[in-house]
């Protein structure tokens, strides 16, 4: 049950953390035409929006756009322009095909990234999947078409009418046969083809490549810190053999954490071993009889987890992460007076940590590993529970 507690909790502090996204500063064309500077918060959209959230000044009320009332927006190095286009809503999955070799248009008004912009334009649409537009100077925009389907037999046709589409409309006499045949429907071949086309009409035309932002996208923390055990021990046949430890320990540990390249890298994959140990004592009467009980635990602990980033500013930002973690003990037992000593067996939990990081570079870390049975043994019972403070040393800051 605490563990389903635990990932309600992550989910509900990622619920809430939707509101944390920064605004940064942009523009957007509204429908006459004007330019307003202004504040957009950058989701860094994976799929092309179709609405987004804008402040006129700081902290002034927020507005929202979509292509109703904007021509186009830009924040950070994404920039959008509005067109009314055909759109073919049909997957090129294997798996979701139909039987339609021609597309099923449907006119819309869409957000669309430019690509390249000349005399002949390449534009991206996309929507779990990429659709490219183009635009002659002096004409409408037009899709290229490109559209698997399945023929008779479930065999996968492909529609490449795209390149019959170049070859009439985006052709010059510098552009040969063999460059638009090894032209396929990816973003990096085609802009490459816009660009040929470009530089053939126009000699001063600087060719425009795929922007290709050098990403950070992982961290190496040294993680050493304290813990604070409460061990409780319990003779499944007699209620009074019972004995509650609490100690502190330490541990180290190394942590990586995989920085997700989308929502401004505020998701991370973290994978985190580390050694644990602690000792304790205690005395169990029987009777009127006392009983000696000594615990040395060390164990080897891998973690593996998720984090999110809530940013305070450009230096600082809190954290919350949920880690799935299986501990390995090594040359640990539980040594009884007067009874056979129990070994302690692998065991695994959850854990729910809320932390500071500082300027990417130092962090703490308070984290909670809730009860969890560690002995391997059919006549007793047990229950660790966890508190850790730990500080983070990055040795790889952007």
């Amino acid at each position: 049950m605490k563990r389903y507690i635990l990932c309600l909790v992550f989910l509900g502090s990622w619920y809430y953390s939707s509101a944390q996204v920064r605004f940064e500063e942009g523009y957007i064309i509204d429908n006459y035409g004007k330019k307003h500077q202004c504040l957009i918060k950058n989701l860094e959209w994976r799929n092309n929006p179709a609405k987004i959230e804008y402040q006129l000044s700081s902290g002034s009320k927020t507005l929202s756009g979509t292509t109703e009332n904007i021509q186009e927006f830009s924040v950070g190095n994404l920039r959008y322009q509005r067109f009314k286009v055909k759109v073919d809503w049909s997957s090129n999955q294997t798996s979701k095909l139909d039987y339609h070799h021609t597309p099923q248009f449907v006119e819309e008004d869409l957000f669309l990234s430019p690509l390249v912009e000349g005399d002949a334009s390449l534009y991206l649409h996309y929507r779990n999947q990429a659709r490219y537009y183009y635009l002659i100077k002096g004409k409408d925009i037009e899709p290229l078409i490109y559209k698997k389907f399945l023929r008779t037999g479930n065999q996968v046709g492909v529609n490449n009418t795209f390149r019959s589409q170049l070859q009439d409309d985006v052709s010059c006499q510098t552009i040969t046969h063999q460059d638009l045949q090894n032209t396929d429907y990816e973003k990096k071949d085609l802009v490459n083809y816009f660009n040929l086309y470009n530089s053939c009409q126009d000699p001063q035309f600087v060719p425009q490549h795929i922007h290709k932002e050098m990403r950070h996208f992982l961290n190496i923390y040294l993680r050493p810190g304290v813990t604070y055990n409460m061990l409780e021990i319990q003779n499944i046949l007699y209620d009074f053999r019972h004995s509650e430890m609490k100690d502190p320990g330490f541990r180290f540990g190394a942590e990586l954490e995989f920085i997700l390249p989308w929502n401004n890298e505020k998701w991370c994959l973290l994978f985190e071993p580390a050694y644990q140990y602690f000792s304790s004592s205690d005395e169990m009467l029987i009777y009127t009889v006392t009983e000696g009980v000594e615990i040395e635990y060390k164990s080897i602990d891998v973690g593996l987890g998720a984090r999110y980033y809530f940013y305070l500013n450009e230096k600082s930002k809190l954290f919350v992460n949920v880690v799935f973690i299986q501990s390995i003990p090594k040359k640990s037992e539980l040594n009884l007076e007067q009874s056979s000593d129990v070994k302690l067996d692998q065991h695994s939990n959850f854990a729910i940590g809320f932390g500071y990081n500082f300027n990417h570079r130092f962090s703490i870390e308070g984290r909670y590993q809730p009860e969890r049975d560690i002995l391997n043994n059919f006549f007793w019972d047990s229950g660790l529970q966890v508190f850790s403070i730990m500080a983070g040393f990055n040795l790889m800051p952007n």
